[in-house]
């Protein structure tokens, strides 16, 4: 029984240390778009290029200027909060 399981491990470390990961190869012009985490795109660029746009074409009344001010303010004390209780 014991020897199966060595076994199953030794062939377990083989096929992980067949390929190197991603970050431990060069980035080259045939795989540049592998070397970005592209979640971390989308929340860093698409979202606020929506939002920007979305602002542009949102007319502003008092109650979108009055929501805007108390949404910054929500949001800022929620960051605080979270940054706080971290430590």
């Amino acid at each position: 029984m014991e020897s199966q399981l060595s076994n199953g491990s030794e062939k377990l470390s083989q096929n992980l240390n067949r390929r190197p990961h991603i970050t431990e190869l060069p980035i080259s012009w045939n795989d540049w778009y592998l070397h970005f985490n592209w979640l971390y795109i989308v929340q860093l660029v698409v979202i606020p290029a929506v939002g920007l746009t979305q602002a542009w074409w949102t007319p502003l009344l008092w109650r979108t200027a009055v929501w805007a001010v108390f949404y910054y303010f929500l949001t800022g004390i929620g960051i605080t909060a979270g940054k706080s209780s971290r430590y």
